[in-house]
């Protein structure tokens, strides 16, 4: 959380890169990223599908979605009759 309260989503990754002879770690290296645009990105996209699904089930017509493999990933009341 940022110091304005905004939450901030990191991602990060470090390794020692150095070690003493007890094995004991003497220099490290790191880096962190700001995650936070690609998770906002992708809660908006599962909130678009799930839009786009509950649109399509509500359809008073017979409608179906699917992807390449034709597998259902939406379909509407109809269609089930």
């Amino acid at each position: 959380i940022t110091k304005s309260g905004e939450i901030q989503w990191c991602m990060d990754r470090g390794c020692i890169i150095y070690r003493n002879n007890e094995g004991h770690p003497l220099r490290l290296t790191g880096v962190n990223v700001n995650v936070t645009p690609m998770i906002k990105w992708e809660q908006s996209l599962i909130t678009s599908e799930q839009q786009l699904k509950a649109m399509i089930q509500s359809l008073p017509t017979p409608v179906a979605m699917f992807d390449s493999e034709f597998r259902y990933l939406a379909y509407s009341s109809r269609w089930v009759d």
